[in-house]
């Protein structure tokens, strides 16, 4: 029944922190409606104790998305790493095709709604650490634009400072700053912030996702 348990995210990349995750997707060649219930019942029990992220998906589901070009499939069997089953045989088959028109346009609409947030009541740590996500996903279509797609957290820091350093100061600090917002919104921490410091960090990760939105503008125009 199951094909694959793949490890991903943080762990697998060797960049996770005490408050990180671990990303786990189960592959099925087939699975029933009510095993695929109880499977997630287990893991939801497990994650209380263990951190645990698990993600269940049927075979015939995830090659759908590696054919539309999912960044998800793709992070999943290029940075991940196999607790069962042969990635390699994925790899082969399926070389990067990424569908990144249709990301894009929910990047900017999620995007929008941020600064329209913000505009109205302030910013927010929830607003930090979606921009954060943004950050990400925009440097993974940048870089598959522009350069070589990457995906795990240090190599995205990399790219930025690499990119964006002359139009982005304290680009280090920039990037601490969001992570410890998102972990401080996921977990639920009560940690007291800056509202100065946090108005800060915004109008830097603005500035980051407006340089990014005007390569891939000239790009596309090209």
């Amino acid at each position: 029944m199951i094909k694959y348990v793949i490890e991903y995210g943080s762990h697998a990349t060797g960049e996770q922190t005490s408050l990180s995750d671990r990303d786990i997707l189960i592959i099925c060649n087939r699975i029933k409606k009510n095993q695929k219930e109880q499977l997630e019942n287990l893991f939801h029990i497990d994650n209380k104790r263990n951190n645990l992220d698990v993600k269940i998906l049927n075979y015939k589901r995830f090659k759908s998305l590696l054919n539309k070009g999912s960044l998800f499939a793709y992070h999943v069997i290029f940075d991940g790493k196999a607790i069962l089953g042969n990635m390699k045989t994925l790899q082969k088959k399926y070389k990067y095709n990424y569908n990144y028109v249709e990301d894009l346009k929910s990047l900017l609409k999620v995007y929008s709604f941020i600064k329209l947030e913000t505009n109205k009541y302030g910013i927010t740590i929830y607003d930090l650490s979606v921009l954060y996500v943004i950050i990400r996903n925009f440097v993974v279509i940048h870089s598959y634009l522009f350069s070589q797609v990457i995906f795990s957290k240090s190599k995205i820091k990399s790219y930025i400072q690499k990119e964006f350093a002359n139009e982005i100061n304290g680009i280090d600090d920039l990037f601490e700053n969001l992570v410890q917002a998102k972990y401080t919104f996921n977990r639920d921490l009560s940690i007291k912030h800056n509202k100065e410091k946090m108005f800060y960090v915004y109008k830097q990760a603005v500035q980051l996702i407006e340089h990014m939105r005007e390569d891939i503008k000239k790009y596309e125009n090209t």
